[in-house]
């Protein structure tokens, strides 16, 4: 969870130690204003300096491995493997 000057915002997976946020993307996000407001959310926390993965949750069920190893990518880079 993170404190936005707008609100409240649910993070589904966040490691802070490396500043990565993982988002995964179900079907809601793209009915009405949902996406607007999720993009808002995305663009506020990579200010803060935090790198944010999406991800559908489609794409997680099909090819979880290749989601898997970005996010290992993005936190070897982000503190040298320390996670």
């Amino acid at each position: 969870m993170r404190r936005l000057p707008d609100g409240t915002a649910y993070l589904d997976i966040a490691r802070w130690e490396a500043r990565l946020v993982f988002e995964v993307d179900g079907a809601g996000r793209v009915r009405g204003l949902q996406m607007v407001g999720d993009d808002l959310r995305q663009n506020q926390v990579q200010l803060g300096d935090e790198l944010v993965l999406r991800e559908s949750l489609v794409g997680w069920r099909l090819v979880p491995d290749a989601y898997l190893h970005q996010v290992g990518a993005a936190c070897w880079s982000r503190v040298g493997g320390r996670f």
